[in-house]
């Protein structure tokens, strides 16, 4: 068995090696495509944000979307208004401490949801962890996802900060993924791809060369073509061509 493992992790260590020498040879990893940005806005919550980086980057390993941390002011109902406006944002959510509000607000047709850490009881020794879940689900009820039917979920039935200590997973359940994802569109939201400066390159979104490497690939990209180009024709199949 500890063989196996061992023939296992050179495997895998090999792939990665000979992955990351393609990439180098194609000008390296670069961005392709992404639009849009959730905007996480600090409402004076006093929260531990390095604690709360784990559910940022938990989101952003399943759904590959910006996320950027603002500083506001006190939060209210009335100043959450502008706040996607105010935020140059896709969707917001709010993250503050009202003695006088619920655990949690949600409008979703205004892409934002407020999340109070002072429902949370702060003494707790689950305080923190009970943030991070908080953050997750502020996050999907602001792009418009509901309460999911997978067991252990984090967008599972809450009614207390109790119930979010029975919560051990802070991925995300598949009926919170589809949601999610059917609502970036509507949202203009375009989540994160990478690829080689190759690819980024025949794809028109290639910045500007940084290398000789990355020179050479945009140069061969981009010079013109030395012949005619022959177009490829196929004739259609008689089986699936139009009827005249």
């Amino acid at each position: 068995m500890k063989s196996r493992n061992l023939v296992l992790v050179w495997a895998i260590a090999s792939m990665l090696v000979l992955h990351a020498d393609h990439a180098a040879k194609e000008g390296g990893t670069v961005r392709l495509a992404g639009k849009g940005r959730i905007a996480v806005v600090d409402c004076d919550s006093g929260v531990n944000w390095a604690s709360m980086e784990k559910a940022l980057e938990s989101f952003n390993k399943s759904f590959h979307v910006d996320v950027v941390r603002r500083k506001g002011s006190r939060f209210s109902v009335e100043t959450a208004e502008n706040a996607v406006a105010l935020a140059n944002a896709n969707a917001v959510v709010f993250v503050g401490s009202r003695a006088d509000y619920p655990m949690a607000l949600a409008a979703s047709e205004q892409r934002w949801s407020f999340i109070n850490v002072a429902a949370l009881e702060k003494g707790s020794p689950n305080f923190e962890n009970r943030c991070q879940k908080m953050l997750m689900r502020g996050i999907y009820r602001a792009l418009g996802s509901d309460t999911s039917q997978a067991p252990n979920s984090c967008m599972s039935p809450v009614h207390s900060p109790k119930d979010l200590d029975d919560i051990t997973d802070l991925g995300v359940a598949m009926d919170t993924y589809i949601a999610v994802n059917q609502s970036f569109e509507s949202l203009g939201i375009v989540p994160v791809e990478y690829g080689t400066y190759r690819e980024a390159c025949e794809a028109g979104v290639a910045p500007m060369p940084t290398n000789e490497v990355q020179k050479a690939i945009w140069d061969k990209v981009h010079e013109m073509p030395t012949e005619p180009i022959k177009i490829k024709y196929k004739k259609p199949d008689s089986a699936t061509s139009p009827r005249k």
